[in-house]
Formats: C-alpha cells, structure tokens, sequence
C-alpha cells in the first residue's frame, strides 16, 4: 500500500515515443529521461483485460488493449502494431503506461451466463494463449467480415460450457490489439463491443 501511495502522489514525467513512423506511445520516465515503472498491477487474474489511452495513431488516441493470459507467471497476450504478429509479452511492461484500466467480468455476470463455471475467464485466457498467438496486425480488422476476419468463411464455435475450447476451422488472417481481446471474449458468447460497430476499438 506504502509503495501504491508513493506512485500514485509522485511527480510523473511523460515522453512520447515513436514505435513506428505513424505511432506513438506515452511512458513514464526518470529525471535522466530513462523509461521507469509506475504504479504496480495488484491482484491481476486470468482473463483481465488492460486498457490505456497513452497510444496515438497519426495524432489519434486510439489507445491500446491486451489480455491476461497468465497471472501467475506474469504474461499476457497482445497485437502491438503493424508489422508485427500477436506475442505474449510480460506484464510488467504496462506499469510503463501513465494511466491504465484492469478490467474483468463482474462474478454475478459469469454465473448468470457460464451454468456456474467460476473459471470462465481462465477458460478465455487459456483459448487465447493457445490460439491467437502468432497472428498477423491487421488495423482494418473487422471492417469488410465483420470483426471475424478470418482465411475462410466459418469458424468453430467454442459452446457455452467452454470446458474443451474448440480450435479455429481457420486461422484468423489479422487482427489488432482491440479486436483481439474481443475475438477471444466473442468464442465464449461475449461480446464486448459496446456500440456494435463494424470495428472493435479500446474505447468499445
């Protein structure tokens, strides 16, 4: 809580970094301008979601979105930017951001639609550790399938009791670091889009 209190009142310095030509990203860094680590993640569990607005796309806030495939070793999953496929990265690297968000299903509301499965999320975690990993960056996924985007025209369903997750009939041909999470969610009946446009963002 010391070390909370400490972070959470400390004079912060931001600096924009290109990670490409066309984006930018905002981390925390030391008097000598060295990139340092804020505010830790406490009680990070499979299945959580992180957001930050401190991502920008040709001036855009667009922010950025990942999923916690692995809490107890400290890994989550996410599609950084172009050129580059979906990895599991540290967690670590998000105590970087100036802001961020952890979010997770609310315990009534995966009762209410997982016939009293408790480890749903972990089941989420697990299907996107073992299936979305190593996809291609897509900005416009979603866009012309709608937020499928897949090398064909069906996909397998997981089924509501999501005990053996079903594996892809075919691989996702891109994606990106908002539509990722969402696809992972969308295999178990969740859709977390919440405007239901043609396109997923870390804002929906």
């Amino acid at each position: 809580l010391l070390e909370i209190q400490q972070q959470y009142f400390a004079t912060i310095q931001v600096k924009a970094l290109h990670s490409t030509p066309l984006t930018i990203s905002e981390v925390l860094v030391d008097a000598r301008g060295d990139i340092c680590y804020g505010m830790p993640l406490v009680d990070v569990q499979d299945g959580d979601i992180l957001l930050t607005k401190n991502s920008r796309f040709l001036g855009w806030r667009n922010g950025h979105a990942a999923l916690v495939v692995d809490a107890e070793q400290g890994l989550l999953l996410e599609a950084i930017m172009p050129g580059t496929n979906s990895k599991v990265n540290p967690i670590s690297k998000w105590s970087t951001y100036p802001s961020f968000l952890v979010l997770r299903l609310k315990e009534e509301y995966i009762k209410s639609i997982a016939n009293q499965e408790p480890d749903l999320p972990k089941q989420i975690a697990d299907y996107a550790e073992a299936q979305l990993v190593d996809v291609p960056y897509l900005l416009v996924a979603g866009i012309l399938e709608r937020s499928f985007s897949e090398r064909g025209s069906t996909v397998e369903a997981v089924g509501q009791t999501a005990e053996q997750p079903a594996k892809l009939s075919k691989a996702l041909k891109g994606t990106q670091c908002a539509h990722l999470v969402w696809y992972a969610y969308k295999q178990f009946g969740i859709d977390l889009d919440s405007d239901g446009g043609v396109i997923v963002t870390p804002y929906d």
